[in-house]
């Protein structure tokens, strides 16, 4: 909800339905056991609001476009 993700009220309200510790798989009560890099941070936009934005779409397509480099691999 936040435009810097280390302001204390978006640390506590998320984006009104996930906090970002959980979000990233690092609060107290869920760990996901590989590394989650690089985030991304999109504010101040609620949860319903990133389904649909631009911003993640192109985000979500540049890590799952293979490289150049994986093509030849």
């Amino acid at each position: 909800m936040t435009r810097d993700p280390r302001h204390p009220l978006g640390r506590i309200l998320g984006d009104l339905l996930v906090r970002p510790a959980s979000a990233s798989g690092t609060g107290p009560n869920r760990r996901i056991p590989f590394t989650v890099d690089p985030a991304h941070h999109i504010g101040p936009l609620d949860h319903l609001s990133l389904l649909n934005h631009p911003t993640v779409y192109t985000h979500l397509k540049s890590l799952l476009t293979p490289t150049r480099a994986e093509h030849e691999g």
